[in-house]
C-alpha cells in the first residue's frame, strides 16, 4: 500500500485538511461529516461558507448510508456515467452542515475507482472536494501548479500517480428530485 496515501487517510481521519488529485481537477478535502475541518477549507479558499462543498463516495453501501430515499433514476446515472458527474440529491444524513445545501441537497458523486477510491475506502467515510482556487479564480488542475500559499495551509499534500491525472474538466452536475425529476445545471 502506498504510503503516502496511508499518511492521507490518517490526516483526513484525524480531522485534517489534504490537497489531492480527483478524477476531473485537484481537491481540498477532508471527512465530509467535520465541519471544523470544513470551516478550514472556506477559510484557505476565502469562500462564502452559503456554498456548501461537493462529498465523494466510494460505495453504494456508504451512500445509503447518507441518503433516505435515492431515486431510482440517480443510482441508474450514477452507475451508468462514463465521466466524472455529481449528483445533487435531497435529504442527507450525517454529513456536516457545510456539505448540506441552504435548501437541504448535498452535491455528491460516487468514485469507482483509482486513488481517490482508494483514499475513500481507507477512511471509510465521504471525502469532501473542493476545486483549489481563492473563490472566484481559476483552479488548479494539477497538484504540482498549486500555489504554495495554499500548499502551506493544508495538513498534507497527497500528489498524482504516474498516470493518473485528471480530466482537467469539472463534472458534469445534475439536480435529481425526490421525486425523480431531472435539471441539468452543468454538462
Amino acid at each position: 500500500m502506498n504510503m503516502d496515501l496511508k499518511e492521507a487517510a490518517k490526516v483526513v481521519k484525524d480531522g485534517g485538511v489534504i490537497l489531492y488529485p480527483t478524477e476531473t481537477i485537484c481537491g481540498l478535502g477532508c471527512d465530509a461529516r467535520n465541519q471544523k475541518a470544513i470551516d478550514r477549507i472556506f477559510e484557505i479558499k476565502n469562500r462564502p461558507k452559503s456554498k456548501s462543498v461537493l462529498s465523494l463516495f466510494s460505495s453504494e453501501q456508504m451512500l445509503l448510508r447518507h441518503f433516505k430515499d435515492i431515486p431510482d433514476v440517480a443510482w441508474e446515472l450514477m452507475e451508468l456515467a462514463t465521466t466524472p458527474t455529481t449528483v445533487i440529491l435531497d435529504n442527507p444524513v450525517g454529513l456536516a452542515p457545510g456539505a448540506v445545501s441552504e435548501e437541504g441537497t448535498a452535491a455528491v458523486r460516487w468514485v469507482k475507482s483509482g486513488l481517490v477510491h482508494e483514499l475513500i475506502e481507507m477512511v471509510n467515510v465521504p471525502l469532501t472536494s473542493s476545486s483549489v482556487n481563492i473563490s472566484g479564480e481559476p483552479p488548479a488542475l494539477t497538484v504540482k501548479k498549486v500555489p504554495a500559499y495554499i500548499k502551506e495551509q493544508v495538513d498534507y499534500v497527497l500528489y498524482e500517480r504516474e498516470g493518473e491525472i485528471g480530466t482537467g474538466i469539472p463534472s458534469s452536475i445534475i439536480r435529481i428530485r425526490a421525486s425523480g425529476e431531472l435539471q441539468i445545471i452543468r454538462k
